[in-house]
């Protein structure tokens, strides 16, 4: 059993001792902080759902939480087309506990600021696993998960984006949860390094280079 996004986070936990982001970001070093992602188009492109989470978000600055928004290309379509870009930009120069940035480049940076949250609100698939392999509270803004296996196991909530309130209560239930944080790694390790090895030995015995013919006994 194992799960190459475990080989990877590994990896980059590694290489986040490095990381510069909290010079960057002073204000993530403490950990006391909310890291939001989001920008599946099932929320993205939905007026309700993400103004659901969007409602939440701005909750949670306005009384003084710690956020970082980590924006891409579907939500800052969903900021313009909803006219809350300027609204956004104005949280941040009154809010010195709001943090809105782009996708970051390096993953080693994602990984150290991701590890050192209270508590990750994402859409995202891997980021759950992710989120188990760290040690994190993950709440899923979803209405389900291919993930639900990491919600059984106590580390994950789902968080239908239905409204405000449900999204920002799920999250302050998770904020440095402990049980959260003591979920059982579910996810293995060292997939990759097999994987590699049984492609490596598929390419020496010259299997994939074989005629279709040749290959269906033909």
């Amino acid at each position: 059993m194992g799960n190459s996004v475990v080989d990877a986070t590994l990896e980059a936990v590694e290489r986040s001792a490095d990381s510069k982001i909290f010079d960057q970001y002073p204000m993530l070093k403490n950990g006391d902080f909310v890291r939001f992602c989001v920008h599946r188009r099932e929320n993205c492109g939905s007026d309700r759902r993400f103004l659901a989470i969007y409602g939440a978000m701005k909750e949670l600055i306005e009384e003084g939480r710690g956020v970082l928004l980590i924006s891409l290309f579907q939500t800052e379509e969903a900021l313009k087309r909803l006219g809350l870009k300027e609204e956004v930009e104005k949280l941040v120069s009154s809010h010195p506990n709001f943090i809105y940035s782009p996708v970051w480049p390096k993953y080693g940076d994602v990984i150290a600021a991701m590890r050192n949250a209270a508590v990750c609100a994402t859409d995202s698939g891997s980021m759950q696993e992710e989120m188990n392999v760290l040690g994190v509270p993950c709440v899923t803004l979803r209405f389900g998960s291919d993930r639900s296996e990491s919600a059984m196991n106590g580390g994950n909530i789902i968080a239908p984006p239905v409204s405000s309130h449900i999204v920002k209560e799920s999250i302050l239930y998770s904020w440095k949860n402990e049980k959260m944080r003591q979920a059982p790694k579910i996810y293995g390790g060292g997939v990759s390094e097999k994987s590699i090895d049984v492609v490596e030995k598929i390419l020496k015995k010259g299997e994939i280079f074989r005629a279709d013919e040749e290959r269906l006994h033909l």
